[in-house]
């Protein structure tokens, strides 16, 4: 009997953790989806650096999840740098292409 209980536990456990995992996630995708489509939105505006971008967002700082972002949306050709010669540049904005 204790060796059913425990496998019956050890299951729920486990189905626990897939569950809060999995709500981890689609949580996580969501944030960057809208952190995509605000700064989209922004970028519509005008060009802007990540730090105006940040300090629209209402951030006080530029986050990690910025700089995935923007990095994400370059690669995807959503967004282009300003300065291609010099994407380190101090004085990088970014636009819409």
């Amino acid at each position: 009997e204790s060796q059913l209980e425990s496998q019956l536990e050890s299951q729920l456990e486990s189905q626990l953790e897939s569950q809060l995992e999995s709500q981890l996630e689609s949580q996580l995708e969501s944030q960057l989806e809208s952190l995509d489509q605000k700064v989209l939105r922004l970028l519509a505006d005008s060009p802007a650096s990540k730090a105006e971008l940040s300090e629209k967002l209402g951030q006080k700082r530029v986050s990690g999840q910025l700089h995935k972002v923007m990095r994400d949306l370059i690669a995807e050709g959503r967004v282009e740098y300003t300065l291609p010669d010099k994407p380190n540049s101090r004085l990088q904005k970014y636009r819409l292409p």
